[in-house]
């Protein structure tokens, strides 16, 4: 498994399981590993305004969510782009 997929499945897993603090503790890891890897960036954005959300920092997880969706939608990933606009529009109430 490439590194890329491997931080990809490890952001999904946390998220999932709503592991806050790992995914706020692994991050920084992830976010240094994103050259080269674009869809690395808008996946920890995202990942990082869940955790904001969940912490209840909504100006900021607003602001991670907005990244990720036009990061998303940069690259024509219809779906993931879906997931960040769906998580945008909770915070966003």
């Amino acid at each position: 498994m490439s590194v890329l997929a491997e931080n990809l499945a490890l952001i999904e897993a946390m998220e999932a399981q709503q592991d806050w603090a790992a995914l706020e503790e692994f991050l920084p890891t992830a976010y240094a590993q994103r050259a080269g890897n674009a869809l690395l960036e808008p996946f920890c954005d995202r990942a990082a305004g869940l955790a904001n959300a969940a912490r209840g920092r909504s100006h900021a997880a607003r602001e991670c969510l907005s990244r990720s969706l036009a990061g998303f939608e940069r690259m024509a990933i219809p779906f993931e782009a879906a997931r960040a606009r769906a998580a945008a529009e909770r915070v966003g109430r």
